[in-house]
């Protein structure tokens, strides 16, 4: 069976505290811009489906769960994958003994930290909880011991009253043989009696099954726990696999390897078996791969183009990674990702996408890459998500969801995402290639700034378009590099603007960035070179876009981002506080919050800066955004090479100009 669709209500976070996915696809992407609402619905789905694939009635919230992401109710539907309808074994009686669909609905119970099954629907029937909170009935069998026991207690206690009379009357005549005779004949009737109680009470234990009170068509039914839980347990419910952002390589890779190494070992047969893995792995990183047992440790290897595949690439080893893990999860499986294009060059996405789409697997994914999410797609359902913040302090973000139907739609999606679709294909005369959305936000803001004396229009002087971030540094020098600049960047516009980061940690014993770029940036300086009055490069001075901030742009984007207290903020001194050259921002933030004392413990138990979350690694775009709101920064307060590079892009985009 596949899922179909999942309705969550009692959301704080949420528009109406619903969250809505009315159509999932083989693929269904939630795209968006950072902080709208993506990982949160991940983050629901995830809970809902990990209570269903415990298999069980009820079971307790995980204590480390962000009472955020708890609803009130989850529906979750499923619908047969094929022709053959969902078949129900146990529960038969009551929903029928198959389906074309089947949805569970979830309720939990925050307060006390629990989730159960509060009805199971199919075409035939729906089975509902009687009582939410108190949902059991007593097993009439358990019902008639336990009045027995209780009888037999009190014959137990007029026993040893009886007992302790026998008891006075032999301290009062001790050489009496028939009072002693009556005080022996009343032990032994009391020890019969305790005997035959803990008979009946083992007899009680054996016989309880815990029935859970249910209504069907109005009339209540009662199911036991076993019964419902096997329901659970052989109706198959797709098994789910989450996959955090950045989760790195892990144990599945080891098994694909042991797989394959097996099978060249094994009869021609299976050797055929090994090349096919081999093949597929080389045509999605178009790379040479080798799979092997080394003579010398007996270990597996993966080579990728002569290098041990942990030495590989970032972009690389993700494409490994998912290719492994496809490998050991079940077909039904539904796998949810938290953006998969990490580290993946747009062409890897494009062969990531269609190895997906070729998969019998359902996915579930939040991304930044309108790669992984073409929205006209038949086999794939995109979503926009979208936030905004409560007009008054301490409001709750209001998150919404909207599926991508049309074009019109679709291209608010790209614009979400700093991208303008029209003028970005068609009529921009130059194009900027940035890193990221933080870089866009930067670099857009203060030309609009310098431009607007020249009457310089974006989407038709000039626009913008991601490469990608880290992702420049899996461009394959001698193909993919070729290709993407030689044929897609000019093949887009005649004057492109390549904008890289150093990436130093510090600073370069030569100026010259070409002796310390990193090889593929280096290769794209080297193009743009021959492109000569056609095309500028522009390096970074410092680490990345954020160390060309003013420490008064960086004190006025942490206060406020942070909601720091009056308390914290005289802690702070941030006044104080200035980022390096060659520091990563959130790090250098991080420290100097660390080393003033204002900090908090996370639920590892670790000392961390307090309010890392508001302006941390994760949170770029919002950080530079609020920056660059900073009262009174102006272009001469930027440090680095930062104004001459706005003056040499505006030049270049002023004198391009049909």
């Amino acid at each position: 069976m596949k899922l179909s669709s999942i309705n969550a209500t009692g959301l704080e976070g949420f528009a109406n505290e619903e969250l809505q996915i009315s159509n999932f696809n083989k693929i269904t992407p939630i795209i968006g811009p950072n902080g709208a609402g993506k990982s949160t619905t991940i983050e629901v789905v995830n809970l809902a489906m990990d209570f269903l694939n415990k298999n069980k009635f009820e079971a307790h919230i995980p204590e480390e769960t962000n009472e955020w992401i708890i609803p009130n109710n989850v529906k979750i539907k499923f619908e047969k994958s094929s022709e053959e309808l969902i078949k129900i074994n146990h529960l038969a009686n009551f929903i029928g003994k198959e389906s074309s669909f089947l949805e569970i609905e979830l309720i939990f119970l925050k307060d006390q930290k629990l989730a159960r099954i509060n009805s199971i629907k199919t075409q035939h029937n729906t089975l509902t909880l009687a009582d939410v909170s108190n949902p059991w009935q007593v097993n009439p069998k358990t019902q008639q011991l336990d009045q027995k026991k209780n009888q037999l207690n009190t014959q137990l206690t007029n026993l040893n009253r009886t007992l302790a009379k026998h008891e006075q009357q032999v301290k009062a005549n001790p050489t009496n043989a028939g009072i002693k005779t009556n005080r022996d004949n009343a032990a032994k009737a009391v020890k019969d009696m305790e005997t035959k109680i803990q008979e009946l009470t083992r007899s009680r234990t054996a016989s309880v099954t815990e029935l859970i009170k249910f209504q069907l068509s109005g009339k209540d039914q009662n199911v036991s726990k076993e019964e419902l839980n096997n329901f659970l347990e052989t109706v198959q419910l797709p098994p789910v696999r989450i996959i955090a952002a950045k989760e790195a390589p892990s144990d599945n890779t080891k098994n694909l390897l042991e797989f394959a190494v097996k099978k060249l070992k094994g009869p021609e047969g299976e050797r055929d078996l090994y090349h096919e893995k081999i093949e597929r792995l080389a045509k999605l990183l178009q790379m040479k791969v080798d799979m092997y047992e080394d003579p010398e440790s007996g270990k597996y290897v993966l080579d990728v183009n002569g290098v041990d595949f942990y030495k590989t690439s970032a972009g690389t080893q993700t494409c490994i990674f998912y290719y492994s893990l496809v490998h050991d999860l079940p077909q039904d499986s539904i796998i949810v990702w938290d953006e998969p294009e990490n580290g993946l060059h747009a062409t890897r996405r494009h062969k990531l996408l269609d190895l997906m789409l070729a998969d019998q697997r359902q996915y579930l994914l939040s991304t930044h890459a309108t790669e992984l999410a073409p929205p006209l797609h038949d086999k794939i359902s995109v979503y926009k998500a979208t936030s905004r913040t409560g007009r008054k302090p301490g409001e709750s973000l209001d998150i919404q969801l909207e599926q991508v139907s049309d074009r019109k739609k679709a291209f608010d999606v790209l614009e979400t995402l700093g991208i303008v679709p029209a003028a970005t294909l068609f009529t921009a005369n130059v194009i900027i290639w940035v890193e990221g959305p933080s870089d866009l936000f930067f670099w857009r803001h203060w030309l609009k700034k310098v431009g607007e004396p020249y009457n310089l229009i974006e989407g038709f002087d000039y626009t913008f378009m991601f490469y990608g971030g880290s992702n420049i540094g899996n461009l394959d020098i001698e193909e993919e590099l070729e290709e993407i600049v030689n044929a897609d960047v000019l093949s887009l516009c005649r004057f492109p603007i390549f904008i890289v980061d150093s990436d130093l940690s510090e600073s370069p014993v030569d100026e010259d960035c070409s002796t310390f770029l990193k090889p593929n940036a280096l290769a794209i300086k080297e193009k743009m070179n021959k492109l000569g009055e056609n095309g500028e490069f522009i390096c970074s001075s410092g680490r990345e876009v954020e160390n060309y901030l003013p420490n008064k742009a960086i004190q006025y984007a942490v206060e406020s981002l942070s909601g720091y207290s009056e308390e914290d903020l005289n802690s702070l001194q941030l006044d104080t506080y200035e980022l390096g050259d060659y520091e990563h921002y959130y790090e250098s933030i991080e420290s100097f919050v660390i080393g003033k004392g204002v900090t908090t413990t996370n639920r590892n138990g670790v000392t961390v800066a307090k309010m890392k979350s508001k302006w941390g690694s994760n949170k770029k775009a919002q950080f530079m955004k609020a920056a660059l709101k900073c009262p009174d920064f102006v272009i001469g307060d930027l440090k680095g090479n930062a104004e001459s590079a706005i003056n040499t892009i505006m030049e270049f985009i002023k004198n391009k100009r049909p």
